[in-house]
């Protein structure tokens, strides 16, 4: 029988998800500062209403249980270390039963608030146990028991002193009218957290299978797409009929548009399972970004709008980060600004923020003269599939992407507050290769060019072949 009894308890251990333990540790670190600040405070109390030798030692064996009983469950996986679980249970067992024991000695004290004081101290004690320790039930129900145990047999020893017959029993019922309600408070707390982690993980088990539902559509959509492209692109080409070739343009113009729609859907779900990738090689950033600053200098001239680009000297040659991410992030940025801006233009403004060693951080700032975005929507923009107050058609992920990106690199994407238009900064960490060649002098046409210094960047080099994005707010 004892060993039948042995694994059916083996059983239940193996059968408690660690997660639990881990919220439940998570919680208890969280108060711990301020339950260890209060318990110190009560036994200070306690030691001049009890022995002092019976509260230190109170003290001790309490801390010493705590401090253990939380070592032994970080980290705890109940089915593959029982032994640690049931340290823990051991751990909680002899703090209760030490803190209860001193509440005991207090109560026999001759002092005329004694009594009083150890139960309302009993009482703060049982609400502790049935709001802080009901993540995992049995952790409640122990602690729950020891204090019940402990506080009953401190009772019938001391009541010989204390009351008569009537006061022991009224005492008693009391006590068990109180731990049977505690023990229901726990039940019910125990429930609606039990609850609420069924209900995130019901909803994180959604999201992971829309992700992968997107994912797979996207993939799904995008074959025939390119066949639809590569096709229209083909008969526009060969088309001679004027109407016919509008016809294939506009065919084309919106299969793009749903490429880049496409696009969105399969980063924004690589962002959400956590598996965006993100190739370091040795690339010139200032290229990068005089090249992505060229794909859109059309699309904004056509528009009758400027394009300033101002990078530091200081801006490093050569640095290992992900130039096609780069690319990208600017894009959206360049994609965004121009959707949103009516007159003016869009100021590229780029500079190295920190150096040391063998890393560094730069610092990228793209700058419209658009009507800006309010205060009140600062963060939620940068949420998916939200675009603000905006008017303009769109996704509402290129700045959520951008965001995710830039994070992934090491940097971040904010808004600057309290600018003209919407100023967006961009910080990105980089590594230094070991060695590169000298970045070529980027010459400004204009008569009073500084030459290699100039921080104007107005004729790069020619991109790489490449598409606009229409990403959106």
């Amino acid at each position: 029988m004892p060993f039948a009894v042995s694994r059916r308890f083996a059983a239940h251990i193996a059968a408690i998800p660690a997660e639990e333990i881990a919220r439940q540790y998570r919680l208890l670190t969280e108060s711990g500062a301020t339950r260890r600040v209060l318990t110190f405070f009560i036994y200070i109390m306690a030691a001049f209403l009890s022995p002092l030798p019976v509260a230190l030692l109170c003290c001790l064996l309490d801390f010493a249980a705590e401090w253990f009983g939380a070592r032994q469950m970080k980290g705890l996986i109940p089915a593959s270390q029982p032994r640690r679980y049931l340290a823990t249970l051991v751990a909680l067992v002899v703090s209760q039963a030490s803190f209860t024991t001193m509440l005991g000695f207090v109560y026999q004290s001759p002092a005329p608030l004694a009594a009083p004081f150890a139960a309302g101290v009993l009482t703060l004690t049982m609400l502790q146990l049935a709001s802080i320790r009901v993540i995992h039930l049995p952790y409640a129900v122990t602690g729950l028991a020891t204090t019940f145990c402990v506080a009953l047999g401190a009772v019938v020893w001391n009541w010989p002193s204390r009351s008569g017959p009537a006061g022991l029993a009224l005492t008693l019922l009391s006590l068990m009218a109180a731990a049977y309600f505690i023990h229901s408070v726990v039940r019910a707390n125990h429930a609606l957290h039990a609850g609420i982690a069924q209900e995130r993980e019901a909803a994180r088990l959604a999201d992971l299978a829309k992700s992968r539902f997107l994912a797979q559509m996207s993939h799904e959509l995008r074959t025939p797409l390119n066949a639809i492209l590569g096709l229209g692109h083909a008969e526009m080409m060969q088309a001679r009929d004027p109407e016919a070739v509008e016809r294939m343009r506009l065919v084309t113009e919106a299969a793009r548009g749903l490429a880049v729609i496409l696009d969105d859907i399969l980063d924004m779900a690589a962002i959400e399972a956590g598996h965006l990738p993100i190739r370091p090689v040795i690339c010139d950033p200032a290229r990068e970004i005089a090249a992505a600053a060229e794909l859109y200098r059309p699309l904004f001239e056509a528009q009758g709008l400027a394009v300033r680009l101002e990078i530091s000297p200081a801006f490093p040659a050569h640095v290992v980060l992900d130039s096609q991410r780069l690319r990208q992030c600017l894009s959206n940025l360049f994609s965004n600004a121009l959707k949103h801006t009516a007159h003016g233009g869009v100021t590229l403004e780029a500079r190295l923020a920190e150096a040391t060693g063998a890393q560094g951080r730069i610092e990228i700032r793209v700058s419209d003269t658009g009507p800006g975005i309010p205060p009140d929507e600062t963060e939620r923009i940068f949420q998916p599939f939200q675009r603000g107050t905006s008017s303009q058609p769109g996704t509402g992920l290129g700045l959520s992407i951008t965001r995710a990106l830039a994070r992934s690199m090491g940097g971040d994407l904010v808004l600057v507050p309290g600018s003209e238009g919407a100023q967006f900064l961009m910080t990105l960490a980089f590594a230094t290769p070991q060695a590169g060649p000298a970045r070529p002098a980027l010459r400004c046409p204009g008569p009073h060019c500084p030459g290699p210094r100039c921080p104007v960047l107005c004729c790069p080099v020619p991109p790489r072949p490449n598409r606009p994005r229409a990403d959106r707010r």
